[in-house]
């Protein structure tokens, strides 16, 4: 798979340190997220594409990457330690991308993703406005046209230019319709509606022919795939409709979305699955409760030496079911003071008291991590 990377987003996570009470201890806490949200593009010649919302000019196509670091940096004047996990949240076509409900058809149209009409096209200043000789041709003046047969859909709106040249006229048409709400990111766009336009003169009769009505018929689930990867259980934001994915397996350095198999994660060479082979700076993906562990303290000022994340891809496998996807990936980092304690403490980390923890707490005391 080949990288697209104009354009580094790089998530700095601000671990601005503050006071968790407890009844028993207190210890230096702070949680922060974001949100990371992608959606492939419209389908068109055989291509799916995910842009980045961050910057539209940086496409995906299927096997290709979008950059994605994840880092974090520490702006608390007391030293911390961190983990960090993700929740996704996957929208996209029902039914393998083919039409999941039957719409009118404009004079017998083929059912295909809409193109997107520019709207700016018909705004004040535009190629298609009146102060360039076009107009809505059910306002054009009595019996100049003949519309009976046309039978224009309520969405659909179609224009006309007369230009009169020595005793020859002629008449262009231009026309486009409106999504409506199909739980969709085009919703209320425009869309184009490629057709064929005769006028009889002697009949004022206007007919369409060739017509490719490309009304919107493909409709997103009505409930979203939601998976988180960890408890996250303290953040607002993640709700109850989330399923736990705790204790998924990962596959480094590409591993597979927990919403969806078609896309994917691409984790640095920093990340590792067995913690004897971590390293200060290293992130440690502890299986028993779907966190990444950094390795190491975060001093006050200090950044991450390395970053957790550096790409979302999809898979070349990935067909017209993925046109207009719509995927978040939502960063959740925890940070805690650097107290040996706060790790299985209730009042900080809650881990348990499993050999991947006390592991975890030998490898830090072996860094020096803590206070």
């Amino acid at each position: 798979m080949h990288k697209n990377k104009p354009i580094a987003l790089v998530l700095a996570i601000l671990l601005a340190l503050i006071t968790a009470v407890s009844a028993t201890f207190a210890w230096f806490t702070s949680n922060d997220s974001a949100i990371n949200h992608l959606e492939t593009d419209q389908f068109t010649n055989g291509d799916v594409k995910i842009v980045e919302v961050f910057d539209p000019k940086d496409p995906l196509n299927p096997g290709m990457d979008v950059n994605k670091d994840v880092g974090a940096v520490n702006t608390g004047a007391s030293g911390a330690l961190l983990r960090i996990s993700y929740a996704e949240v996957l929208r996209k076509l029902a039914n393998n991308g083919k039409p999941s409900a039957v719409t009118t058809l404009w004079n017998g149209g083929t059912a295909s993703i809409p193109q997107l009409f520019e709207s700016k096209s018909i705004a004040a200043g535009g190629a298609y406005t009146a102060a360039n000789g076009w107009s809505d041709i059910t306002g054009a003046a009595q019996g100049l046209f003949d519309l009976t047969a046309l039978n224009i859909p309520t969405d659909v709106t179609v224009l006309y230019k007369e230009t009169v040249i020595g005793t020859k006229t002629t008449y262009q048409f231009v026309t486009y319709g409106t999504i409506g709400t199909h739980q969709s990111k085009y919703d209320g766009q425009l869309q184009r509606v490629s057709a064929d336009f005769q006028y009889e003169k002697a009949t004022k009769k206007v007919t369409v022919t060739n017509n490719d009505w490309n009304f919107w018929q493909f409709d997103l689930p009505a409930n979203a795939t939601k998976v988180k990867w960890a408890d996250l259980g303290t953040f607002n934001d993640i709700d109850s409709n989330f399923v736990s994915k705790v204790g998924a397996t990962l596959t480094l350095p590409r591993t597979e979305a927990q919403s969806d198999s078609n896309i994917e994660l691409l984790f640095t060479s920093f990340v590792k699955t067995d913690l004897n082979q971590c390293s200060d700076g290293d992130w440690w993906y502890n299986q028993e409760d779907g966190y990444f562990y950094y390795i190491g303290k975060l001093g006050s000022g200090q950044a991450t030496k390395t970053n957790l994340l550096d790409a979302v891809g999809l898979k070349a496998t990935a067909d017209s079911a993925y046109c207009n996807l719509n995927y978040d990936l939502i960063v959740k980092m925890e940070s805690i003071q650097n107290v040996k304690e706060a790790l299985k403490s209730t009042a900080g980390w809650k881990m348990g008291s499993t050999t991947a923890t006390d592991n975890l707490i030998a490898k830090l005391t072996g860094l020096g991590a803590f206070a």
